[in-house]
């Protein structure tokens, strides 16, 4: 192949690997996105994948307005500031960056929790000049955790206003001692062995 015909064809192959990666960005489950980093690190998005749609409710070309960062302004100002501190840490210091923040849904004013990740993308320089990442509805999950956490709230109360927890009796300095560490071992996944003699209600204590 001679120079002339070389300059085409690198230019081919280079938008055939875009389009093979923007086709596997826009098959994630969550959305992935492409933001440039201005002045002030104010952030605008150049590319979103297809998963905009189903998670916040808008096609990809609602977001990609160059005026405005149409995600900051779903956002509560609280989360919003936070976001913004996050991700200008993350990028000084060349790490990537996770953080969880609330959006609502300007089509149905519906409240989601958001899990955030991504990192820098920098010049020979070091400047910042992208941000990249994904996001991901975890909003089921946060439900989870309030529930869990109302229940054991509820059976912290329970502790304290009656003689035992659950289904167990009993109102003694251990006993009460005991229903700590079950509260305590309750926010946990880990694994919880519990030891004791039979007859001691080890299955009371796991239930």
């Amino acid at each position: 192949m001679n120079r002339r015909n070389l300059l085409p064809e690198m230019q081919s192959r280079l938008a055939r690997a875009e389009d093979s990666l923007s086709r596997l960005l826009n098959h994630l489950p969550g959305t992935a996105y492409r933001c440039r980093v201005g002045e002030r690190f104010m952030y605008g998005l150049e590319f979103i994948s297809k998963g905009c749609q189903t998670m916040l409710g808008m096609p990809p070309e609602h977001f990609l307005d160059p005026a405005t960062n149409v995600i900051e302004q779903m956002m509560p100002e609280e989360d919003l500031d936070l976001v913004r501190s996050t991700m200008q840490a993350a990028i000084m210091n060349h790490e990537a960056y996770k953080m969880f923040y609330r959006i609502t849904l300007p089509t149905t004013g519906e409240q989601k929790w958001i899990w955030d990740q991504g990192e820098g993308v920098y010049d020979d320089a070091g400047d910042c000049s992208f941000v990249e990442g994904i996001m991901m509805d975890v909003t089921d999950q946060k439900k989870r955790e309030r529930e869990l956490w109302e229940e054991n709230k509820q059976l912290r109360s329970s502790i304290k206003n009656s003689y035992g927890l659950g289904d167990i009796v009993g109102k003694s300095d251990a006993m009460q001692h005991c229903y700590r560490l079950m509260l305590r071992a309750s926010k946990s996944d880990t694994n919880v062995v519990l030891y004791g003699e039979t007859g001691v209600g080890k299955d009371l204590a796991a239930r």
